[in-house]
């Protein structure tokens, strides 16, 4: 819930994973015949918020104020998709083969390609029943929520596809915070996470008073629930205490399986505050028997006086972690490490500032926040991009024009960087092939022999991608080629957010014998969402570069004038 990012890209990758993600009670009704989608609203927000702010940029969704029929029409594909179900009025991927997905999966399939299907295939992994049964039960499903989920006005207390998609361009593009809260006031020392909320006891059941410390489960927990609290807040009215939470995210949150549909999995009502004051930490109501929608409240002089908060992890810096806590996966500080390496607090400085310095991990006050890496899901368009970085453009541009001699036979990738080079090419008896129609003008111009390849052309990047242009390639055998890229990692490679431009830059690699990536630092440690080649498939061509982790590598030139 905190990292809303995570969250879509686990319903819609590997479904047959036992990793629990969805609630098999909550979301199907154990499996039985009753066919009940409880819960299913909220994943398929989730994945209506993915799908939009991933494809589309803001200037593409609304046209007079209006949302565009294409977006609406799209992303009600997608998630008929995602569910697997016969829609009868739903475009087949016969009738309509090519929607205007752009973002691509990292593996270099279609990005959305593994999502179609996905809630039947996880359906079917995870019910116990025998196969005929399967398909029955799968039957009524289907024939119940194709009819609901197809209904075109907004009912109340109806679940459609219509609903699903206004409430995911109300609450915007997916995010990710994390949990502040301040370290015990007293200032009475915390060496460990365990020790987080050591002033919270739990109150036994019968009036005698008497309490007991909580269990580190349980202190997790009640952090949890207080997030969903904060991130609920604001979707609700300013100064209400209480807000809507739905039980399934806590326990999907939890990596739990109510299977028992118990309170006490998620709902700690006896949980007090100090000693002394033993006031009550949450309150929790619901209309319904099996709690699915519950009104929840956190106390307000608790949250207030540990200064409970969301924060980006841009801000994630400022924050001094010798006086609050980051609730993030992946924070650490420098007392946790020193007791954990038992080492010293220098040793563990120096260690942290070199992560830091290799683009590893973020270095805050008082300790470290495991790197979140950058991913990019759309091209900018060529115009924005061509003064971006110009100078370092221009350097790499130099040095790799240099690289040409009489007689190569080259592939010129589209790009700004790539387009640079042609200014600096001396070598007129060079003959090259570009899938950029400037590119290809230029060269002309300039007095070289050109051939441009055909297929689709894709006005964002100016490039010529597609089928055509892959088939194209084919025949070719270059002796050197200078490509472009969205993202340099070294786990992930050479990446670009889209599936028909990645094919074209791997088709023309694997054809050459000499290849170059030109890319400025900004491109470093970056992830698009198509991979087209490993990291050692090609020499990196930069410069003013300051990651340890890639200056040491041997396929990394960095440019010095």
């Amino acid at each position: 819930m905190l990292n809303e990012k995570a969250e879509f890209e686990a319903y819609i990758t590997n479904p047959e994973s036992s990793s629990p993600r969805i609630q098999p009670k909550l979301l199907t009704g154990n499996f039985s015949t009753d066919c009940g989608l409880y819960g299913i609203e909220q994943i398929l927000v989730v994945l209506a918020r993915g799908y939009i702010f991933d494809t589309y940029r803001e200037d593409e969704i609304y046209s007079d104020g209006f949302v565009r029929p294409e977006l609406l029409n799209d992303t009600k594909l997608f998630l008929q998709r995602w569910l697997g179900f016969h829609f009868e009025h739903a475009d087949s991927p016969e009738r309509n083969p090519a929607p205007s997905y752009r973002r691509q999966a990292s593996n270099g399939t279609d990005y959305f390609r593994e999502a179609d299907g996905w809630f039947k295939k996880y359906w079917m992994a995870h019910c116990e029943k025998n196969e005929k049964e399967k398909e029955t039960l799968w039957k009524n499903l289907e024939t119940k929520w194709t009819e609901t989920l197809s209904v075109n006005d907004y009912r109340e207390n109806q679940i459609t596809l219509n609903s699903v998609i206004a409430q995911a361009l109300n609450r915007g593009s997916l995010k990710e915070q994390y949990l502040v809260f301040r370290k015990d006031p007293s200032g009475a020392p915390v060496k460990n996470k365990k020790e987080r909320f050591s002033y919270l006891y739990s109150l036994k059941a019968g009036n005698d008073g008497k309490i007991h410390t909580l269990y580190e489960k349980t202190r997790e927990r009640l952090l949890k629930n207080i997030a969903a609290y904060l991130l609920s807040q604001k979707y609700h009215p300013k100064g209400q205490t209480f807000v809507l939470l739905y039980r399934g995210q806590l326990l999907n949150w939890y990596g739990i399986d109510d299977a028992k549909g118990a309170r006490s999995i998620w709902y700690f009502p006896r949980c007090v505050w100090g000693l002394e004051t033993k006031e009550q930490i949450m309150e929790a109501y619901s209309r319904e028997s099996q709690w699915n929608f519950i009104k929840f409240s956190v106390n307000q002089a608790f949250l207030s006086y540990f200064d409970f908060h969301l924060i980006d992890p841009s801000q994630a810096r400022d924050v001094d972690t010798s006086k609050y806590w980051i609730l993030h996966m992946g924070s650490v500080t420098v007392q946790q490490l020193m007791t954990e390496l038992d080492a010293s607090e220098s040793t563990i400085r120096r260690d942290l500032n070199a992560l830091d310095a290799n683009g590893q991990l973020t270095k805050v006050h008082g300790g470290a926040i495991l790197k979140t890496v950058a991913y990019s899901t759309k091209d900018d368009n060529v115009i924005s991009r061509k003064e971006k970085n110009r100078d370092a453009k221009n350097k790499i541009a130099k040095y790799a024009a240099e690289q040409i001699a009489s007689g190569d036979f080259v592939y010129l990738d589209a790009g700004t960087t790539t387009e640079l080079m042609i200014e600096y090419i001396t070598s007129r008896q060079a003959v090259f092939v570009t899938n950029a129609i400037s590119h290809a003008k230029r060269l002309a111009e300039r007095g070289f022999t050109v051939y441009l390849l055909g297929g689709e052309f894709k006005a964002v990047t100016e490039a010529i991608v597609g089928e055509e242009a892959v088939a194209a390639l084919e025949k070719y055998n270059f002796t050197k080629g200078f490509w472009g890229t969205n993202g340099v990692s070294l786990q992930k490679g050479y990446s670009t957010p889209e599936l028909k431009e990645a094919m074209v830059k791997k088709k023309s690699m694997e054809n050459c014998k000499e290849r170059f990536v030109l890319a400025d630092e900004s491109k470093f440690n970056q992830i698009s969402s198509v991979t087209f080649a490993p990291f050692e498939g090609a020499t990196v061509i930069t410069t003013g570069l300051s990651l340890p982790a890639y200056k040491k590598c041997k396929n990394v030139i960095d440019v010095k004038q």
